[in-house]
């Protein structure tokens, strides 16, 4: 414990401190949940060994640390298999005795190692206090895992620390810095020295740099192994407070300071924006749409966690988005609410790679309305007002929505079928593909002519963005029809439909937005609506541009009479 670097301690320690003074993060990590929401085990840290024991609130209440890290790649855990919590070494790690910390991954000795030096005696790892499977029949290990992985916003938030170990490539890599830091020169002291007018920058070594304090990407440091885990995203915005260990600099940040061992520090502004309390300056729609997209920017092992991943942060944010709207209810990434324009809104996320994503899962996860039911990071182009309101005008009505649940009781995990039933303007289409040509060239649509306001409503601009491989489908021995799929393939003339969802002003310019639906064979059990029997897939999104120099630009009179007045319901 003493090869650590004294200065790195001292920086904790300091923090951690000055952190209980801070009203705002004392709140939050003594605001109790329900004992159901604990989680069921916690690692004591004794002087040579450590054991698994049940969690005592009473005791352990805001008095244990959590660990963030990467577990490494599948073949460097299978050439160095890590020791586990299983049935097989459960009553080891459960007994008196304990198991000694050199039985551990280097991380996990790192992370035992600074919680002694900063007296905290327990800490969550969830290699040590969720049953880890065996193998894929361990039905067991699932059931611990599908309860205890739903607990990770009381984990991360009532935790007297979080360790994020960022920079380390798997469990054996370590974090902790050993004899003498040699990270950023420390800015505070290098600054006193300047005259005024002078300002100092950082740099590593002997090799100037740009400062390297970027608030913008304070989370997410550049190199750093864990910015390509999707879980580890989670468990740092949902943190009270936190120290990073980048591979530049050691980070700590709580509700009320963000600061480095440089010595910088990032505005209140930027505090206020990213702050888990009421005082965030984003509208709690735009906040989850935000996360969404940068929780897709990660990579992880296994698309079945994706909802699972993200549940804390829905979790988090719920309370906020009930100040904000009516009626709040999750279903599998989409925030059903009052608010017509904030519920339409979530629907108009687009694919990132477009056609060229896998639109199969080998597992079901959400129903096609929902970003979580492909494998791609979802982006939303739709601007907001002022960060308060999306810039859109909804023009279809959501009449329904549904969802059934793996689990009954995790409203927040992944779903086994669901619907959303849209009342709107809805017009007949065809579309064809043709992959060859890259897109968007090859994908095209055509609109059947609807009387009187045909040539009025029709746009030379029209954005088309399928969300995935598409491939064309029997849905009887008479009728096709365009599904997801796994793999490219040709298809000729189609038909489908657009459903309007709504439009955004751009100066004296408009863009429609609809969502591009096929019918489909219902194969998902559980949904009982009668409504239901019938439906349809989503398989992209469709804008209408019009700008000044356009001819005719529509009125919303014109827009609410663009197609046949329609009730349609995606799965």
């Amino acid at each position: 414990d003493s090869s650590v670097d004294p200065s790195v301690v001292s920086f904790v320690q300091s923090k951690l401190k000055g952190c209980s003074s801070h009203s705002n993060c004392q709140q939050a990590i003594t605001q109790l949940p329900n004992l159901a929401r604990w989680p069921a085990r916690m690692v004591e840290i004794l002087k040579e060994t450590i054991r698994v024991v049940k969690f005592d609130a009473n005791k352990m209440s805001g008095e244990f640390a959590a660990l963030s890290y990467c577990w490494g790649s599948q073949e460097e855990l299978m050439r160095k298999p890590p020791y586990l919590m299983t049935s097989s070494t459960m009553s080891e790690l459960t007994s008196k005795a304990g198991v000694s910390m050199d039985k551990m991954p280097l991380t996990l000795q790192h992370a035992f190692t600074l919680c002694k030096l900063l007296g905290i005696g327990y800490i969550w790892i969830d290699a040590l206090c969720i049953l880890q499977a065996q193998d894929k029949n361990d039905i067991r290990a699932k059931n611990d895992w599908e309860i205890e992985s739903t607990k990770m916003e009381v984990v991360y938030s009532k935790s007297k620390l979080t360790i994020i170990a960022a920079a380390g490539t798997s469990c054996h890599s370590g974090f902790l810095p050993f004899g003498s830091y040699n990270g950023v020169t420390v800015l505070d002291s290098i600054q006193s020295l300047l005259p005024p007018g002078l300002q100092a920058i950082c740099q590593e070594g002997n090799n100037p740099s740009e400062f390297h304090f970027d608030s913008a990407r304070y989370r997410s440091s550049d190199g750093d192994a864990i910015t390509m885990r999707a879980w580890a995203y989670q468990e740092e915005i949902l943190s009270s407070r936190y120290i990073k260990f980048s591979n530049r600099d050691v980070q700590w940040k709580c509700y009320e300071l963000t600061e480095c061992m440089c010595g910088d520090r990032v505005s209140e502004e930027y505090m206020a924006q990213w702050g888990r309390s009421g005082r965030s300056s984003l509208d709690p729609f735009l906040r989850w749409t935000v996360m969404v997209s940068s929780y897709f920017g990660k990579y992880d092992s296994l698309s079945t966690d994706k909802l699972v991943a993200i549940s804390g942060l829905a979790r988090m944010l719920e309370p906020t988005l009930e100040l904000y709207a009516t009626s709040i209810r999750y279903h599998a990434g989409i925030w059903e609410c009052a608010s017509q324009d904030a519920a339409v809104y979530q629907l108009c996320w687009e694919s990132s790679a477009g056609i060229h994503t896998p639109g199969v899962q080998d597992t079901y996860i959400a129903p096609s309305f929902s970003w979580a039911s492909l494998d791609a990071n979802p982006r939303n182009h739709i601007g907001w007002h002022k960060s308060i309101e999306p810039a859109m005008e909804s023009i279809c009505r959501i009449t329904n929505i549904n969802t059934t649940l793996v689990r009954e009781e995790d409203i927040f995990g992944r779903a086994s079928a669901g619907y959303i039933t849209i009342q709107g303007q809805v017009r007949e289409c065809f579309i064809w593909w043709n992959p060859s040509t890259y897109q968007p060239e090859g994908f095209k649509l055509h609109l059947e002519p609807m009387k009187d306001n045909f040539l009025r409503i029709e746009s030379p601009r029209r954005d088309i963005r399928p969300d995935c491989f598409l491939s064309q489908f029997k849905l009887d021995s008479e009728t096709t029809s365009v599904q997801r799929s796994g793999s490219e393939s040709a298809f000729g003339r189609t038909g489908a439909k657009v459903v309007l969802l709504g439009y955004t002003r751009y100066g004296e310019g408009l863009n429609v937005i609809g969502l591009l639906i096929a019918p489909q064979i219902i194969k998902y059990h559980g949904i009982n609506d009668r409504r239901a029997r019938v439906g349809y897939q989503r398989i992209g999104m469709v804008r209408y541009k019009y700008g000044a120099d356009w001819r005719f630009t529509p009125t919303e009179e014109d827009i609410k009479h663009w197609g046949t007045e329609e009730e349609v319901t995606i799965f």
